[in-house]
């Protein structure tokens, strides 16, 4: 994308550079005048800088902006996503940036039972 540029290697080696997502929770319509008003918020959502969310406080529906249209209500797209059971699992060994993962819960009571033999181990009082 445009805002690797400049980033040290290191910054984008697995996470792809994004933009400022804002999320906020209004009528639209509200939203609709801040932006007929404020012209340095505008140049920073219509020339994309910015991407900018509304949920509706009273029904829940998610609007987001579209340059040269305005709100439009958000659709979901259901999509699959890889289960790993660690984090390093999903990026080991990726130099590109790595797609959204899922990653597995520990089970509870195996951590504490790793917890009570480590500290029993170490002659720690918890």
């Amino acid at each position: 994308s445009d805002l690797r540029t400049g980033l040290p290697s290191q910054m984008i080696e697995i996470h792809e550079a994004m933009r400022l997502q804002l999320v906020v929770e209004a009528k639209t319509s509200i939203l609709e005048e801040i932006y007929a008003r404020q012209p340095d918020l505008r140049e920073l959502i219509a020339g994309g800088w910015i991407l900018l969310s509304v949920i509706d406080p009273e029904t829940g529906e998610i609007f987001v902006f579209e340059r040269g249209i305005g709100f439009v209500p958000w659709q979901a797209e259901a999509k699959e996503l890889p289960v790993f059971d660690t984090s390093p699992d999903c990026y080991h060994g990726q130099t590109l940036p790595v797609p959204p993962a899922l990653i597995r819960q520990p089970d509870m009571k195996e951590v504490r039972n790793s917890q009570r033999a480590f500290l029993g181990s170490n002659n720690i009082c918890a």
